[in-house]
C-alpha cells in the first residue's frame, strides 16, 4: 500500500512539474499552491498509516514483546538491583517500532559490556534509546574498547549514532553512565545549508544534526579530539587540536559535536543550517509555514539548485 501511494505521489509531482515547465509564468503561484497541498496530503497520509495510537492491541503486543525480551535478558546477565524500563509508545508508529525491534539486540549487547551496578534505567522513544546506569570504576569502561568500536561502526552503517556521557554523582562512590542510541535519521528530512545563495549551491547533512549543535563557547572548552572541517569549497580538513583563534576568526561556522565512546568527533560546517523537508524525489521542498525551510519563493526553485548531500555516517566510519 505504501509503495503504491509513493508511486502515485511521484507521478502526480511529475505531472505538476511538467505543467510548470510548459505553462506560462503566471501559473507558477497556482501550481506552487497545488504542490504544497499535495505534499500535505502525502505527509498526513503517511502519518495516518504509521500511527498505531488507534490500534491498542497491536501497540500493546509490541510493547510486551520488547519488555519481556529486555527484562529476561538483562536480569539474567546483569547484577543490577533495579531495572526501570519506560516506553513512549503514544508517538510510536510502525516505522518507530521497526527501529526498536531492529536495534534492541545491539542495545542489550552493549549494556552487558559495561560494569553497571545498582540501578539501570532504560528509556525507549521514537527517535532514540537512552540507557542510564551506575558504574563504580570508570577505568573498566575501556576494557571493551575494540568491541565498542565494532558496534559503533556497525551502527554507522545503519545510520545510528551511539554517544555517551559520564558524570560523577554527588553522593556515594559511583559514576553515572549515560548511553544514547540515536536512530532518528530520516531520508525525507535534511539539515541543510544554503552555501552560496547567488549560485544556488546547497549542501545537506542528516536531520539529526539539529540535536548536536553547540555554540562556540562550548566548543572552546572541549579538549583535544578529532575535528573535521568542511570548507566552503567542500574540501575536508582534519586535525586533533583546534587551531589558535579559529573560533574567533570564523564566527559564522557551526559546530556539531558527537560525544562518541572513546572517540569524540566535532564537525565544523561552513554556515548555520536548518531542518529542511524533501519532496518525493529527494529535492528541496517547502512546508509552506516556515521561511527558514524555503530556498527561494517558488517551491519549484529546486529545479535550479545544485544539491550536494554529504553522507556523514560514511565519513565517520572511515
Amino acid at each position: 500500500m505504501e509503495k503504491d501511494f509513493r508511486t502515485d505521489y511521484a507521478s502526480g509531482v511529475r505531472a505538476l512539474e511538467d505543467l510548470h515547465t510548459l505553462g506560462k509564468s503566471d501559473l507558477s503561484p497556482l501550481i506552487s499552491q497545488v504542490f504544497f497541498h499535495f505534499s500535505e496530503i502525502r505527509r498526513k497520509a503517511n502519518s495516518s498509516v504509521a500511527n498505531l495510537s488507534s490500534f491498542k492491541e497491536i501497540s500493546g503486543y509490541l510493547e510486551g514483546v520488547v519488555e519481556e525480551k529486555i527484562h529476561t535478558f538483562l536480569l539474567e546477565q546483569l547484577t543490577t538491583k533495579n531495572l526501570n524500563l519506560s516506553m513512549n509508545k503514544k508517538v510510536m508508529g510502525l516505522k518507530e517500532w521497526e527501529k526498536v525491534l531492529t536495534f534492541t539486540d545491539q542495545v542489550l549487547k552493549l549494556i552487558t559490556l559495561f560494569p553497571i551496578e545498582k540501578n539501570l534505567e532504560l528509556s525507549i522513544g521514537p527517535d532514540e534509546v537512552e540507557i542510564v546506569g551506575e558504574v563504580f570504576d570508570t577505568k573498566k569502561l575501556a576494557l571493551h574498547r575494540q568491541e565498542v568500536y565494532a558496534i559503533t561502526r556497525e551502527l554507522f552503517k545503519q545510520k545510528v549514532l551511539l554517544t555517551f556521557e559520564v558524570s560523577e554523582k554527588a553522593s556515594e562512590d559511583f559514576y553515572q553512565l549515560k548511553l544514547k542510541f540515536d536512530y532518528g535519521h530520516l531520508e525525507d528530512e535534511v539539515y541543510g545549508i544554503d552555501l552560496i545563495r547567488e549560485k544556488n549551491v546547497f549542501i545537506s547533512f542528516s536531520n539529526v544534526f539539529e540535536k548536536y549543535k553547540i555554540d562556540h563557547r562550548e566548543a572552546a572548552k572541549l579538549g583535544d579530539h578529532y575535528w573535521i572541517e568542511i570548507r566552503d569549497d567542500l574540501s575536508v580538513r582534519q586535525f586533533i587540536e583546534l587551531p589558535d583563534n579559529f573560533l574567533a576568526e570564523n564566527p559564522t561556522k557551526e559546530i556539531i559535536h558527537f560525544n562518541f565512546l572513546f572517540r569524540p568527533i566535532s564537525l565544523i560546517i561552513p554556515k548555520r543550517g536548518s531542518l529542511i523537508f524533501l519532496d518525493g524525489f529527494g529535492q528541496i521542498s517547502t512546508t509552506g509555514s516556515d521561511d527558514s525551510n524555503v530556498i527561494g519563493q517558488d517551491v519549484f526553485s529546486h529545479l535550479q539548485i545544485k544539491k550536494h548531500s554529504i553522507d556523514i555516517f560514511s565519513l565517520f566510519s572511515s
